[in-house]
């Protein structure tokens, strides 16, 4: 009988001991997932999971390009602890380049990503793999279908690590538009960020100039599931500037 207490008793010590380990483990992961892990020249200190959350809402580097605004507003929404979704798509493809060209190697690749709590936060990258040889007058913008625009939109571009904010901007109650110039230099990168209300579709395009464009020719469209990228129906004259690539779409 002896024997059998002091083997229970030790059973419950190892236990307890276990549980102790476990919760000391889980304490020491969760304060790593807290404490400042990145800090940029705007003043924007990140933790491990904030920073991961900004490489898959954007793209691994955007982190240095970030603003104290951008931040505060992830941090109010509370969606930094959500998960992330994501849709890319790399453009051109075989079969899909316009007049039927063959080409294997993606000049770019357009990015849809989404975390959601009582609302959804939305962010669409277009990322240049080659640097572009036309450089005119470009569209980013998305059809919204069953949803609403909450707030105003932000356009970036990030080129040779310079960031810009672009200024033009078309809004409607079904979609949003923007048009910049592109600017010469190398590793470029556009991205757009919008929330909008849960419930709904929401299809996001990139509209590539392949010849010289000019701002008033890329405003010359409204929004439809049926146009460029599911979003952009230009007209008879100005959709003959664009390349007509293929868009990307998530629920919200």
């Amino acid at each position: 009988m002896c024997f059998i207490k002091e083997f229970k008793y030790y059973g419950i010590i190892f236990t307890l001991a276990l549980l102790v380990t476990y919760f000391t483990i889980v304490d020491e992961v969760m304060a790593l997932s807290t404490e400042q892990y990145f800090e940029n020249e705007n003043g924007v200190s990140l933790s491990k999971n904030e920073y991961d959350f900004i490489s898959k809402m954007y793209w691994d580097g955007y982190q240095s390009f970030m603003t104290k605004e951008e931040y505060m507003e992830f941090k109010i929404l509370g969606v930094m602890n959500e998960q992330v979704e994501t849709k890319s798509l790399d453009y051109p493809k075989i079969g899909l380049y316009p007049l039927g060209t063959s080409i294997t190697q993606a000049s770019r690749t357009l990015k849809i990503s989404k975390a959601c709590t009582s609302s959804c936060v939305l962010t669409v990258t277009l990322t240049w793999t080659q640097n572009p040889t036309v450089r005119s007058y470009d569209v980013m913008g998305a059809y919204l279908d069953g949803t609403t625009l909450i707030g105003i939109p932000s356009t970036t571009i990030v080129v040779d690590n310079n960031r810009s904010v672009v200024s033009d901007l078309t809004k409607t109650t079904n979609g949003i538009g923007s048009s910049f110039k592109l600017p010469s230099g190398s590793n470029l990168k556009i991205t757009q960020t919008f929330r909008v209300n849960t419930g709904g579709h929401v299809y996001a395009s990139y509209q590539h100039a392949t010849k010289t464009s000019s701002l008033a020719i890329s405003k010359d469209y409204t929004f439809s599931k049926l146009g460029y990228g599911s979003v952009f129906s230009f007209s008879q004259n100005s959709q003959r500037y664009y390349d007509g690539m293929n868009g990307v779409d998530l629920a919200v």
